[in-house]
């Protein structure tokens, strides 16, 4: 299979194209085109950049149909046997203007929980992707039946979660350093209010914060809670860092929680690799999840009510003195990671989902 990426292929925003290339890249031929200065992609790939549009609104591009035609003569000259965007805007609106097919794309997150609403441009980007797409690979259930009310055919959706790396991400021994890790920084005043009245039972709680800094969450308002000395921003950290940092915290906190039942993710990635670390966690109450949760399901740990600080504050109080109720969560949501978010496996499957797409095409 000949494959092409149409993705961030940069040092940041890249983590997820370099897995899903380093796994395809050995038993086919990939090429990569991005907008981004790419970085750290592996050699065996075919790396094509094309500086992103700077300074121009979307929906004003004077210089965007340029940008297409030139995006066309390249995938015409690599003359893939299938085009696969991460995400939906901008990498999947620019695949599905090509009109080159067979067209896959993966959503992610806000691409289609909450862009779609922002402007009725986006709102057409997006369903237009989706509608142009002739495979739609999609990480849960609430995630696919959105997709399908954006217009995907139900017949072109696959639901097969991206996974984690196994032999990266499992249980380590370290000396607990941090009581709490958050680590994608959502529904963030929740969060610190939660640890504010934590504090009250704990006074010296210790809590870290990664994948966020000072500029997108603000100083004030952890001196606002008084959890200045409690909380610390880690900022940015590589991906494979992540499971020591992981393995050294007690409880894993994700309050990612939309009031909205517009899809995205029930859960997220990170989640999935403190499951696989077998960390111990704590969710907001997002669509679908209670549907998820359970023994041989989709997730094992602590639910919150995503609005209300005293309800996750009550959360962390109890599992930090239950010994036993940790390790159970611990043990039980391992299990469900091997079981379904083996990325190896999952990825298999997506590979088998794309060359029945390409033989359709012939």
């Amino acid at each position: 299979m000949k494959i092409c990426f149409l993705a961030d292929g940069s040092h940041t925003g890249g983590v997820f194209t370099r897995k899903w290339i380093n796994h395809f890249v050995k038993r086919h031929e990939v090429s990569l085109v991005t907008f981004n200065k790419p970085s750290d992609i592996n050699e065996l790939v075919d790396v094509h950049y094309i500086p992103r549009i700077e300074n121009v609104k979307f929906g004003k591009l004077v210089s965007f149909p340029s940008f297409v035609l030139k995006f066309r003569k390249l995938i015409k000259k690599i003359n893939p046997d299938i085009l696969y965007a991460h995400y939906i805007l901008h990498y999947g609106f620019t695949g599905a203007l090509s009109g080159f097919h067979p067209f896959g794309v993966s959503p992610l997150g806000s691409d289609i929980a909450t862009v779609p609403d922002k402007s009725k441009i986006f709102k057409f980007a997006t369903t237009f992707t989706i509608k142009k797409a002739d495979f739609v690979q999609v990480q849960d259930m609430l995630s696919a039946k959105r997709v399908i009310e954006l217009g995907a055919d139900k017949r072109k959706v696959f639901l097969i979660p991206w996974g984690v790396d196994l032999e990266r991400f499992k249980p380590q021994i370290h000396e607990k350093e941090y009581d709490i890790i958050n680590i994608r920084g959502y529904n963030i005043e929740t969060f610190v209010r939660a640890i504010s009245i934590v504090k009250d039972v704990y006074p010296n709680i210790k809590v870290i914060l990664l994948g966020s800094n000072e500029d997108n969450h603000p100083v004030d308002l952890l001196n606002k809670f008084d959890v200045y000395k409690n909380i610390k921003l880690g900022g940015f950290v590589k991906n494979q860092e992540i499971p020591k940092f992981l393995s050294k915290s007690k409880i894993f906190v994700d309050a990612f929680y939309r009031t909205h039942n517009k899809g995205g993710h029930s859960y997220g990635v990170a989640l999935h690799e403190a499951m696989a670390c077998g960390i111990p966690t704590i969710v907001a109450n997002r669509p679908d999840i209670y549907k998820l949760k359970g023994k041989n399901k989709w997730y094992f740990g602590q639910i919150f009510k995503g609005d209300d600080p005293s309800d996750l504050a009550k959360k962390i109080i109890n599992l930090l003195g239950d010994e036993k109720e940790k390790k159970r969560i611990s043990n039980e949501n391992r299990k469900i990671i091997e079981k379904r978010f083996d990325f190896n496996k999952n990825m298999e499957k997506i590979e088998k989902g794309l060359e029945k797409v390409i033989k359709n095409y012939r």
